[in-house]
């Protein structure tokens, strides 16, 4: 998808920098997709943190 785009340095940057926020299912990254999803349930808040 971005490949034709790698070579642009804004865009390496960008993806370096949500790479970041999803290191780990630690990281801010899960809970940003899981707020942005709305999901209440907690069963389902913690499937999607733990697997992305």
């Amino acid at each position: 998808m971005f490949q034709p785009c790698v070579g642009n340095r804004l865009v390496r940057e960008g993806l370096s920098k949500i790479g970041e926020k999803f290191m780990s299912y630690q990281h801010v990254g899960p809970k940003f997709v899981a707020d942005f999803e709305e999901l209440i349930d907690s069963e389902a808040r913690d499937i999607i943190t733990r697997c992305l």
